[in-house]
């Protein structure tokens, strides 16, 4: 099983930083606030580094 993860971590079919940074921008559109939305991404056990990145990216409009 372990392997079977890596490998899919390796070809970037499971990416949580990008995963974080679309969810972010997308709870933002609906209004949400940074605390609710890190809350809901901590939720789903997204490390705080791409939490972090994920709400600075909302701020440079990276994701839209």
């Amino acid at each position: 099983m372990e392997e079977a993860i890596e490998w899919c971590v390796g070809e970037g079919y499971l990416n949580d930083a990008e995963w974080a940074g679309r969810k972010a921008a997308q709870k933002a559109q609906k209004g949400w606030d940074r605390r609710k939305i890190a809350a809901y991404l901590r939720h789903y056990g997204i490390s705080r580094e791409d939490i972090t990145d994920a709400l600075e990216a909302l701020e440079t409009d990276e994701y839209e």
